[in-house]
């Protein structure tokens, strides 16, 4: 075996041993480092980019071993006949311990025949099937998505005109103010979930959808009125509290409500046999600070870590996106959400944002029952 002879510099090695046939200029194009193999086993062409995958060590010893292992799992015969050839070598540790993948192409030129070798990192390459991987399952939820989300912008506005006329119609014949309140919780979510379909449809966000500057206080009361029927079901005792004070924030206000609404989902799904989800809202000096916690079961640390990942779910019916989303508009909100829990009496979901500036606003009483 020669000594390895970078030829893309011409200092490196005499005309008469550089391939003129541009093998230089194709390493350059190639991503990986590149190896110039002759028939009789010699190296001809190392590439300047090699060396990141030999870094520190001998390149003879290094090829030399790799050489080995590939002559032991190539059939040449077989490389010359179908033009191509691809292997995966684990190095031992005293020459780097890494796992190279080497495809092979035969060269028979007038002036050069052996092989051509592509060296890439491995690891690098697991790293990249597995975004690839990722990529191609959120294509494909995207269109499922849109699919969905067409579906259900008919039946949305069929039953937000009908929540429209039968609180219209029944203004006129209740004393009792209770069933108008629920037919407005009805009505809000109803627009609220029409504005997100419209969203999705043409995936741009509408006027509605821009960050606002608003007192947060409003927000956790309309989540409480909504989630109250549910609790009262489950036999979940639902208390709330927020500040005398206003607390503002500037956000998208759907989007920051169904986070929380997640947050609380998770809360009571958490309760199957009843207990109590406590909501609270509070302040630092720059923060407003939510905290949704249930008196469940808790979460182990090894199920905690792996809560906020893609399709990750405990539940049988579960999707395994709404803490997913829930921590993604928190952080593009400029917040942070944690998940607490000693794994025995319950969990605390705690969602820190940021504070806005915010002018001032009438008074409201600090609960709600």
């Amino acid at each position: 075996m020669i000594e390895p002879q970078d030829v893309s510099d011409p200092g490196h090695a005499s005309e008469a041993s550089a391939p003129r046939w541009g093998v230089p200029a194709l390493s350059r194009a190639i991503e990986g480092g590149v190896v110039l193999v002759s028939e009789e086993g010699t190296v001809d062409f190392v590439s300047p980019n090699t060396e990141e995958l030999h870094r520190g060590l001998d390149f003879a010893t290094w090829w030399s071993w790799l050489q080995k292992q590939i002559d032991a799992s190539i059939d040449r015969e077989a490389l010359m006949r179908d033009g191509e050839a691809a292997v995966s070598i684990s190095l031992p540790e005293a020459l780097g311990g890494r796992s190279l993948f080497i495809q092979l192409f035969p060269v028979d030129e007038e002036d050069c025949v052996g092989y051509l070798a592509v060296l890439k990192d491995q690891s690098g390459l697991d790293a990249l099937q597995v975004d690839l991987r990722l990529a191609s399952q959120m294509r494909r939820l995207a269109v499922t998505l849109r699919q969905a989300t067409h579906d259900l912008k008919a039946p949305l506005q069929a039953m937000t005109l009908n929540a429209d006329l039968l609180r219209r119609e029944l203004s006129t014949e209740l004393d009792d103010d209770a069933p108008l309140e629920r037919l407005q919780v009805i009505e809000r979510e109803l627009r609220r979930l029409g504005r997100m379909v419209q969203m999705l449809l043409t995936q741009s966000p509408s006027s509605k959808e821009t960050s606002r500057r608003f007192d947060v206080r409003r927000l956790v009361r309309e989540l409480a009125t909504l989630m109250r029927p549910q609790t009262r079901e489950a036999k979940v005792k639902l208390e709330v509290q927020t500040p005398r004070t206003q607390v503002p924030l500037l956000a998208v206000r759907d989007h920051l409500k169904q986070a929380l609404l997640n947050l609380i989902v998770n809360a009571m799904e958490a309760m199957p046999d009843g207990g109590t989800l406590s909501l609270q809202l509070s302040t630092t000096d720059t923060h407003a600070v939510f905290e949704i916690h249930d008196t469940g079961c808790g979460i182990s640390d090894e199920i905690r870590a792996k809560l906020f990942k893609l399709h990750f779910t405990t539940k049988t019916t579960g999707t395994g996106i709404g803490l997913f989303t829930a921590q993604a508009t928190v952080q593009k909100l400029g917040g942070q959400l944690s998940l607490e829990s000693d794994g025995r009496t319950g969990t605390t979901a705690r969602v820190a944002l940021p504070l806005a500036a915010f002018q001032a606003e009438e008074e409201l009483p600090c609960s709600t029952s």
